[in-house]
């Protein structure tokens, strides 16, 4: 079974165009109306495996689930960020070293890569 086409189509003249300007589908029986929605339905699925959409039950949001852990990835790449700066900064605390943000941040780091390293 070969591959999918990748990227994301267009509509021109009811023929489904991928992203290198080749015809991915020709569509002649078929209103504007439904080739824009098929156009609209490839592009939002951008991402998504085929296997999860077949095994997708109806009326649930594969979509929704993975742009939701998408986020929530962005997210927590943020944070990391913010915390490795702030961790680079010198403490600004007393012993037991728990009271600053550079402790706290240090702490968080090293609890997220043992997390990490145990999956």
């Amino acid at each position: 079974m070969s591959e999918h086409t990748k990227g994301r189509l267009r509509e021109v003249c009811n023929d489904l165009v991928g992203e290198d300007g080749k015809d991915v589908a020709k569509i002649a029986y078929i209103s504007n109306a439904n080739a824009r929605r098929l156009v609209a339905c490839w592009n939002a699925c951008e991402g998504v495996s085929t296997e999860s959409l077949e095994s997708a039950i109806p009326g649930a949001s594969i979509l929704d689930t993975q742009f939701a852990e998408s986020k929530l990835e962005r997210g927590r790449a943020e944070l990391m960020a913010v915390c490795e700066r702030e961790a680079a900064m010198p403490c600004r605390c007393a012993a037991p070293h728990s009271q600053c943000i550079s402790c706290a941040a240090r702490a968080a780091i090293a609890k997220h890569a043992k997390a990490t390293e145990a999956k």
